[in-house]
Protein backbone atom coordinates (compact mmCIF):
# COMPACT_ATOMS: atom_id res chain seq x y z
CA UNK A 1 0.00 0.00 0.00
CA UNK A 2 1.48 3.47 -0.91
CA UNK A 3 1.64 5.88 1.56
CA UNK A 4 2.79 9.61 2.17
CA UNK A 5 2.85 11.23 -1.15
CA UNK A 6 2.58 7.78 -3.24
CA UNK A 7 -1.13 7.19 -1.58
CA UNK A 8 -2.16 11.27 -2.54
CA UNK A 9 -1.49 10.12 -6.14
CA UNK A 10 -3.06 6.73 -6.53
CA UNK A 11 -6.06 7.90 -4.86
CA UNK A 12 -6.30 11.03 -7.70
CA UNK A 13 -5.79 8.98 -10.33
CA UNK A 14 -7.81 5.96 -9.25
CA UNK A 15 -10.83 8.67 -9.24
CA UNK A 16 -9.65 10.16 -12.40
CA UNK A 17 -10.39 6.33 -13.91
CA UNK A 18 -13.79 6.29 -12.28
CA UNK A 19 -14.61 9.45 -13.77
CA UNK A 20 -13.26 8.91 -17.47
CA UNK A 21 -15.36 5.47 -17.53
CA UNK A 22 -18.09 7.11 -15.99
CA UNK A 23 -17.62 9.85 -19.42
CA UNK A 24 -17.35 6.61 -21.73
CA UNK A 25 -20.42 4.64 -20.25
CA UNK A 26 -22.39 7.65 -20.76
CA UNK A 27 -21.54 8.27 -24.55
CA UNK A 28 -22.30 5.07 -25.34
CA UNK A 29 -25.49 4.77 -23.92
CA UNK A 30 -26.05 8.46 -25.76
CA UNK A 31 -25.08 6.61 -29.11
CA UNK A 32 -28.15 4.68 -28.61
CA UNK A 33 -30.51 6.90 -26.90
CA UNK A 34 -30.12 9.07 -30.12
CA UNK A 35 -30.54 6.26 -32.50
CA UNK A 36 -32.47 7.36 -35.31
CA UNK A 37 -36.22 6.74 -35.44
CA UNK A 38 -36.35 3.76 -37.63
CA UNK A 39 -33.76 1.87 -35.34
CA UNK A 40 -36.05 2.46 -32.11
CA UNK A 41 -38.57 0.07 -33.59
CA UNK A 42 -36.14 -2.48 -33.99
CA UNK A 43 -35.60 -2.28 -30.28
CA UNK A 44 -37.24 -5.57 -28.43
CA UNK A 45 -39.16 -5.59 -31.15
CA UNK A 46 -41.52 -1.97 -30.50
CA UNK A 47 -43.50 -0.75 -33.47
CA UNK A 48 -42.63 2.86 -33.66
CA UNK A 49 -46.36 3.62 -33.41
CA UNK A 50 -46.36 2.14 -29.89
CA UNK A 51 -43.51 4.66 -28.85
CA UNK A 52 -46.15 6.96 -28.64
CA UNK A 53 -47.37 5.42 -25.31
CA UNK A 54 -44.31 5.50 -24.07
CA UNK A 55 -44.48 7.34 -20.55
CA UNK A 56 -48.63 8.20 -21.28
CA UNK A 57 -47.70 10.28 -24.25
CA UNK A 58 -50.95 9.81 -26.10
CA UNK A 59 -50.50 9.17 -29.98
CA UNK A 60 -52.49 12.29 -31.16
CA UNK A 61 -49.83 14.67 -28.96
CA UNK A 62 -47.36 13.56 -30.91
CA UNK A 63 -48.37 15.54 -33.70
CA UNK A 64 -48.26 18.79 -31.63
CA UNK A 65 -44.53 18.54 -30.99
CA UNK A 66 -42.93 21.10 -33.55
CA UNK A 67 -45.05 19.80 -36.22
CA UNK A 68 -43.02 16.19 -36.01
CA UNK A 69 -45.22 12.96 -36.19
CA UNK A 70 -43.14 9.78 -35.02
CA UNK A 71 -44.32 8.17 -38.35
CA UNK A 72 -41.92 10.92 -40.53
CA UNK A 73 -45.41 12.51 -42.21
CA UNK A 74 -45.50 16.47 -41.30
CA UNK A 75 -48.60 17.57 -41.51
CA UNK A 76 -49.05 20.55 -43.68
CA UNK A 77 -45.89 20.05 -45.57
CA UNK A 78 -46.17 16.30 -46.31
CA UNK A 79 -48.37 14.94 -49.44
CA UNK A 80 -50.48 11.63 -49.29
CA UNK A 81 -50.88 9.68 -52.37
CA UNK A 82 -53.85 7.92 -53.42
CA UNK A 83 -54.48 4.26 -55.11
CA UNK A 84 -54.36 6.19 -58.31
CA UNK A 85 -51.19 8.10 -57.59
CA UNK A 86 -53.05 11.31 -57.25
CA UNK A 87 -51.35 13.50 -55.03
CA UNK A 88 -53.10 15.67 -52.40
CA UNK A 89 -51.33 18.62 -50.18
CA UNK A 90 -52.00 18.63 -46.24
CA UNK A 91 -53.15 21.12 -43.85
CA UNK A 92 -53.02 20.93 -40.07
CA UNK A 93 -56.31 22.79 -38.78
CA UNK A 94 -56.43 22.51 -34.69
CA UNK A 95 -55.05 19.30 -34.08
CA UNK A 96 -56.65 17.48 -37.21
CA UNK A 97 -54.64 16.90 -40.54
CA UNK A 98 -57.02 17.39 -43.69
CA UNK A 99 -56.06 16.50 -47.14
CA UNK A 100 -56.46 19.94 -48.71
CA UNK A 101 -58.21 19.13 -51.79
CA UNK A 102 -61.37 16.58 -52.72
CA UNK A 103 -60.34 12.83 -53.17
CA UNK A 104 -60.58 12.14 -57.04
CA UNK A 105 -59.47 8.48 -57.41
CA UNK A 106 -61.17 6.11 -59.49
CA UNK A 107 -59.78 3.10 -57.31
CA UNK A 108 -60.13 1.53 -54.30
CA UNK A 109 -57.10 1.36 -51.89
CA UNK A 110 -56.57 -2.34 -52.92
CA UNK A 111 -56.40 -1.29 -56.67
CA UNK A 112 -60.07 -2.51 -57.42
CA UNK A 113 -61.49 0.42 -59.70
CA UNK A 114 -64.95 2.03 -58.91
CA UNK A 115 -67.81 1.35 -61.35
CA UNK A 116 -68.41 4.55 -63.20
CA UNK A 117 -71.88 5.76 -63.27
CA UNK A 118 -73.37 6.98 -66.57
CA UNK A 119 -71.81 10.06 -67.87
CA UNK A 120 -75.42 11.82 -69.52
CA UNK A 121 -77.64 14.65 -67.43
CA UNK A 122 -80.51 11.93 -68.92
CA UNK A 123 -81.56 8.49 -68.95
CA UNK A 124 -79.65 6.85 -65.51
CA UNK A 125 -82.36 6.40 -63.71
CA UNK A 126 -83.22 3.44 -65.34
CA UNK A 127 -82.44 -0.18 -65.19
CA UNK A 128 -78.64 -1.45 -64.76
CA UNK A 129 -75.57 -1.44 -63.03
CA UNK A 130 -74.38 2.03 -63.93
CA UNK A 131 -77.37 4.39 -63.30
CA UNK A 132 -78.22 6.32 -59.81
CA UNK A 133 -81.87 5.41 -58.75
CA UNK A 134 -79.97 3.44 -55.95
CA UNK A 135 -76.22 3.72 -53.91
CA UNK A 136 -74.76 0.90 -55.99
CA UNK A 137 -71.32 2.32 -55.08
CA UNK A 138 -70.57 4.24 -58.02
CA UNK A 139 -68.78 7.45 -59.06
CA UNK A 140 -69.04 10.41 -61.09
CA UNK A 141 -66.72 13.14 -62.76
CA UNK A 142 -67.64 16.52 -61.22
CA UNK A 143 -70.70 18.66 -63.60
CA UNK A 144 -69.63 20.73 -66.51
CA UNK A 145 -70.01 24.76 -65.78
CA UNK A 146 -73.64 24.59 -67.42
CA UNK A 147 -74.20 21.44 -64.64
CA UNK A 148 -75.60 19.31 -67.87
CA UNK A 149 -72.71 17.13 -68.34
CA UNK A 150 -69.61 15.50 -66.89
CA UNK A 151 -66.66 17.70 -66.78
CA UNK A 152 -64.03 14.70 -65.93
CA UNK A 153 -60.96 17.64 -66.74
CA UNK A 154 -62.61 19.25 -63.95
CA UNK A 155 -61.63 16.94 -61.05
CA UNK A 156 -57.98 17.86 -61.02
CA UNK A 157 -59.31 20.17 -58.97
CA UNK A 158 -62.95 19.83 -57.61
CA UNK A 159 -62.11 15.59 -57.32
CA UNK A 160 -64.75 13.11 -57.97
CA UNK A 161 -68.41 12.58 -56.58
CA UNK A 162 -68.83 9.35 -54.96
CA UNK A 163 -72.36 7.61 -54.03
CA UNK A 164 -71.69 7.02 -50.37
CA UNK A 165 -70.93 2.69 -50.57
CA UNK A 166 -68.37 3.88 -52.65
CA UNK A 167 -66.99 6.57 -50.50
CA UNK A 168 -67.08 3.77 -47.53
CA UNK A 169 -65.50 1.14 -49.78
CA UNK A 170 -68.69 -1.22 -48.82
CA UNK A 171 -68.20 -0.55 -44.96
CA UNK A 172 -71.12 0.55 -42.92
CA UNK A 173 -69.83 1.44 -39.52
CA UNK A 174 -67.91 4.55 -39.12
CA UNK A 175 -65.30 2.81 -36.56
CA UNK A 176 -64.08 0.71 -39.66
CA UNK A 177 -64.23 4.00 -42.34
CA UNK A 178 -61.25 4.14 -44.44
CA UNK A 179 -62.96 4.26 -47.23
CA UNK A 180 -61.16 5.48 -50.12
CA UNK A 181 -58.74 6.86 -48.42
CA UNK A 182 -55.63 6.02 -48.53
CA UNK A 183 -53.72 3.88 -45.93
CA UNK A 184 -53.42 6.33 -42.42
CA UNK A 185 -56.74 7.99 -43.45
CA UNK A 186 -60.37 8.09 -43.14
CA UNK A 187 -63.64 9.32 -44.09
CA UNK A 188 -64.30 11.44 -40.83
CA UNK A 189 -67.13 10.56 -39.11
CA UNK A 190 -69.88 13.36 -38.12
CA UNK A 191 -67.97 13.89 -34.79
CA UNK A 192 -64.96 14.66 -36.30
CA UNK A 193 -66.59 17.12 -38.68
CA UNK A 194 -67.94 18.56 -35.90
CA UNK A 195 -64.46 19.05 -33.88
CA UNK A 196 -63.53 20.97 -37.29
CA UNK A 197 -66.27 23.43 -37.06
CA UNK A 198 -65.86 24.44 -33.16
CA UNK A 199 -62.30 25.16 -33.71
CA UNK A 200 -63.17 27.04 -36.58
CA UNK A 201 -65.51 29.06 -33.61
CA UNK A 202 -69.05 27.02 -33.73
CA UNK A 203 -70.48 27.42 -30.60
CA UNK A 204 -70.94 23.84 -28.71
CA UNK A 205 -74.41 21.80 -27.72
CA UNK A 206 -77.45 21.25 -29.43
CA UNK A 207 -79.02 24.86 -29.38
CA UNK A 208 -80.20 26.82 -32.40
CA UNK A 209 -77.19 27.56 -34.75
CA UNK A 210 -74.71 24.95 -32.57
CA UNK A 211 -72.58 21.90 -33.67
CA UNK A 212 -74.77 19.36 -32.94
CA UNK A 213 -77.90 21.30 -34.22
CA UNK A 214 -79.38 20.09 -37.79
CA UNK A 215 -79.85 22.46 -40.53
CA UNK A 216 -77.37 25.79 -41.02
CA UNK A 217 -75.48 25.93 -37.98
CA UNK A 218 -72.37 28.90 -37.01
CA UNK A 219 -71.70 31.93 -38.44
CA UNK A 220 -68.81 32.06 -41.08
CA UNK A 221 -67.33 28.76 -40.69
CA UNK A 222 -68.81 27.81 -43.85
CA UNK A 223 -66.75 30.91 -45.66
CA UNK A 224 -63.48 30.23 -43.63
CA UNK A 225 -63.88 26.50 -44.83
CA UNK A 226 -64.77 27.28 -48.42
CA UNK A 227 -62.06 28.12 -51.40
CA UNK A 228 -61.94 29.09 -55.31
CA UNK A 229 -59.58 26.50 -57.39
CA UNK A 230 -58.42 26.78 -60.44
CA UNK A 231 -61.10 25.04 -62.23
CA UNK A 232 -64.18 26.91 -60.57
CA UNK A 233 -64.81 30.04 -58.35
CA UNK A 234 -67.73 30.42 -56.12
CA UNK A 235 -70.55 32.66 -57.20
CA UNK A 236 -70.93 35.55 -55.48
CA UNK A 237 -72.60 35.65 -51.91
CA UNK A 238 -72.50 35.63 -48.14
CA UNK A 239 -70.04 32.74 -48.06
CA UNK A 240 -67.09 34.33 -50.05
CA UNK A 241 -68.31 37.75 -49.23
CA UNK A 242 -68.01 37.42 -44.94
CA UNK A 243 -65.59 37.73 -43.32
CA UNK A 244 -63.26 34.76 -43.23
CA UNK A 245 -63.26 33.51 -46.34
CA UNK A 246 -61.19 30.68 -47.42
CA UNK A 247 -59.00 30.97 -44.48
CA UNK A 248 -58.73 27.67 -42.44
CA UNK A 249 -56.88 25.79 -45.39
CA UNK A 250 -59.77 23.49 -45.66
CA UNK A 251 -60.31 25.03 -48.88
CA UNK A 252 -63.99 23.44 -49.99
CA UNK A 253 -64.29 24.27 -53.70
CA UNK A 254 -68.04 24.50 -55.25
CA UNK A 255 -68.19 21.14 -56.91
CA UNK A 256 -71.35 20.40 -56.88
CA UNK A 257 -73.22 17.60 -57.11
CA UNK A 258 -74.90 14.50 -58.87
CA UNK A 259 -78.56 13.62 -57.80
CA UNK A 260 -80.53 10.33 -57.50
CA UNK A 261 -81.81 10.89 -61.31
CA UNK A 262 -78.28 11.20 -62.49
CA UNK A 263 -78.43 15.13 -63.45
CA UNK A 264 -76.02 17.42 -62.03
CA UNK A 265 -75.95 19.95 -60.66
CA UNK A 266 -74.60 22.76 -58.31
CA UNK A 267 -71.25 23.75 -59.63
CA UNK A 268 -69.80 27.22 -58.60
CA UNK A 269 -72.75 27.28 -56.25
CA UNK A 270 -72.85 24.20 -53.82
CA UNK A 271 -69.86 21.74 -51.99
CA UNK A 272 -71.25 18.77 -50.13
CA UNK A 273 -68.84 16.32 -48.32
CA UNK A 274 -70.00 12.57 -47.28
CA UNK A 275 -69.53 12.04 -43.74
CA UNK A 276 -68.75 8.31 -42.48
CA UNK A 277 -71.66 8.06 -40.08
CA UNK A 278 -74.55 6.78 -40.98
CA UNK A 279 -78.00 7.87 -40.14
CA UNK A 280 -79.89 4.90 -40.87
CA UNK A 281 -79.92 2.18 -43.51
CA UNK A 282 -80.93 4.35 -46.23
CA UNK A 283 -79.05 8.00 -45.37
CA UNK A 284 -75.88 9.23 -43.55
CA UNK A 285 -74.65 12.56 -42.47
CA UNK A 286 -73.37 15.02 -44.65
CA UNK A 287 -72.17 18.52 -44.73
CA UNK A 288 -73.07 21.22 -47.19
CA UNK A 289 -71.74 24.82 -48.51
CA UNK A 290 -74.06 26.92 -50.12
CA UNK A 291 -72.59 30.04 -52.14
CA UNK A 292 -76.05 32.07 -50.07
CA UNK A 293 -74.75 31.60 -46.82
CA UNK A 294 -71.64 31.44 -44.69
CA UNK A 295 -72.74 28.89 -42.28
CA UNK A 296 -72.88 24.85 -42.63
CA UNK A 297 -75.10 23.03 -43.17
CA UNK A 298 -75.70 19.31 -41.21
CA UNK A 299 -78.15 17.05 -42.35
CA UNK A 300 -78.38 13.74 -43.06
CA UNK A 301 -79.44 12.71 -47.20
CA UNK A 302 -79.93 9.55 -49.09
CA UNK A 303 -76.67 7.29 -50.00
CA UNK A 304 -77.59 7.36 -53.57
CA UNK A 305 -76.14 11.18 -54.16
CA UNK A 306 -72.95 11.65 -55.71
CA UNK A 307 -70.84 13.82 -52.95
CA UNK A 308 -67.33 14.91 -52.68
CA UNK A 309 -65.12 13.14 -50.15
CA UNK A 310 -62.31 14.91 -48.07
CA UNK A 311 -60.05 12.42 -45.92
CA UNK A 312 -58.89 13.02 -42.11
CA UNK A 313 -55.54 11.59 -40.98
CA UNK A 314 -55.73 8.69 -38.59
Amino acid sequence: MPTGFGLLRHLIFSNLNKKLLSVFVFIALSAVVFAATGDLAKLNGVAVADLAKINGIAKADIAKFDGIVISGFTCGTDTVADADSNSYNTVAIGDQCWMASNMRTTKYPDGSAITKGCATDTGCDGAGATTWGDDTALYSCPPNAANDAEDCAAAATLGMLYQWSAAMDGETSEAVNQGICPSGWHVPTDAEYKTLEVYLGMCTGAGDGCVDADGYRGTNEGSEMGGDVADESWDAGDLRNTGGFDTSGFKAPPAGYRNTSGSFSGRGTHAYFWSSSEYDAASAWRRHLYYGYSTVYRYSIDKAYGWSVRCLKD
